[in-house]
């Protein structure tokens, strides 16, 4: 699944600035950083836009949209 965020100045400098902790395995830190994503996404300071849906009967399709450039946004799996 591929997401597009918008988001605040705020919101992104707290990104940018964690992006080091992608792969955190201290269970507090992982804990702080869902709260984080899911208090903004609750609170609609990020919004996940997502441009087209495929089946996955579909899914080769979306394979060839991908490559050719043809998607817009984010692109998910409809299962």
């Amino acid at each position: 699944m591929l997401i597009l965020l918008h988001y605040t100045t705020e919101i992104a400098r707290f990104f940018h600035s964690n992006l080091g902790n992608v792969g955190l395995t201290d269970p507090a830190e992982r804990e702080e950083m869902a709260r984080f994503w899911f208090d903004n996404l609750s609170a609609g300071r990020i919004k996940v836009e997502i441009g087209q849906r495929y089946t996955l009967d579909e899914c080769v399709q979306a394979h060839r949209d991908l490559e050719a450039g043809k998607t817009i946004g984010s692109s998910v799996f409809v299962l």
